[in-house]
């Protein structure tokens, strides 16, 4: 990530749906920030909250939530994603 990233900042530790989750902040001057919740316990992302940018229209927020965690090939993966 240090490669696509300026600055990579924890803002805070929070919950999100019960789970302690750390709040890191990803920034670079050409790309909107993005958010992350990634779980105290097992460092999963648990939700993204970022923007995309549209030719004439400007920016329009997003919000991914990552769910459902499960061992393939030795990775985690989320199976659910909203």
């Amino acid at each position: 990530m240090r490669k696509s990233f300026e600055t990579i900042k924890i803002i805070r530790a929070d919950t999100l749906d019960t789970r302690d989750v750390f709040v890191v902040k990803l920034a670079h001057e050409d790309i909107p920030t993005r958010t992350l919740y990634i779980d105290a316990e097992t460092a999963h992302i648990l939700k993204l909250r970022s923007a995309e940018m549209g030719p004439g229209i400007g920016t329009i927020p997003v919000t991914v939530r990552y769910e459902d965690y499960r061992d393939v090939a030795g990775l985690r993966l989320p199976f659910r994603i909203v």
